[in-house]
């Protein structure tokens, strides 16, 4: 899946590979463009939320198991019995929007992590894998947002902050830009990348 970046002098927008996140690009105008890093944040352990019964816990290994191979039809519809026989299962909906997401039906992706938020809203990756999804649509506001909830849950990841100060640049956020990029910093000290954006953010006035 191509991650979209755009300059933040001349609005060019560009679409570029997966394996350029966390590099730059060069957009036609001269300026350096940082390509962002959104991952999804896989479901943790499977310890039970609610209740019913033990047919929750096989579909959603099950599931888990199909999607690891790339079996994502199958893995949805597992995961969807899994919520059936459970529905307060937040990780399930959580997995099964990553699944989704995967196929690229955006809108049910974004439909499932809003439902784990609602059920656990105080989990980090349901709000991260929501920013993803929302970021693939453009609503990359939105998408700061969700990544600005995530980062206040679990704070001491220089990657997350990284991601933010991208994102923060990409939508012209110059100031944000510079306080993400030196909060990755202060967590990762040999971080280049981060320290380049601060200087040439100073070098702008921010």
């Amino acid at each position: 899946m191509a991650i979209r970046i755009t300059c933040p002098k001349c609005g060019a927008v560009y679409n570029v590979p997966d394996d350029k996140a966390g590099s730059r690009g060069k957009c036609k105008c001269g300026a350096l463009i940082p390509v962002p890093r959104p991952r999804a944040v896989q479901p943790a352990g499977h310890e039970q939320e609610g209740g019913g019964g033990d047919d929750w816990e096989a579909h959603y290994n099950l599931a888990t198991a199909l999607r690891t191979q790339g079996k994502l039809d199958e893995a949805i519809a597992e995961y969807r019995k899994a919520i059936a026989s459970n529905p307060d299962f937040a990780k399930a909906h959580n997995a099964l929007g990553m699944a989704l997401k995967a196929q690229g039906k955006l809108d049910q992706a974004i439909a499932e992590y809003k439902q784990a938020i609602a059920i656990k809203p105080d989990d980090f990756g349901h709000h991260w894998n929501l920013g993803n999804a929302l970021y693939d649509q453009g609503k990359v506001d939105e998408a700061i947002a969700e990544y600005e909830k995530a980062i206040a849950i679990k704070p001491d990841d220089a990657e997350d902050h990284w991601t933010l100060a991208v994102t923060y640049y990409e939508v012209g956020r110059g100031a944000e830009a510079k306080k993400a990029a030196e909060a990755t910093v202060q967590l990762d000290p040999t971080h280049l990348q981060a320290r380049e954006m601060i200087q040439e953010l100073r070098a702008e006035g921010y």
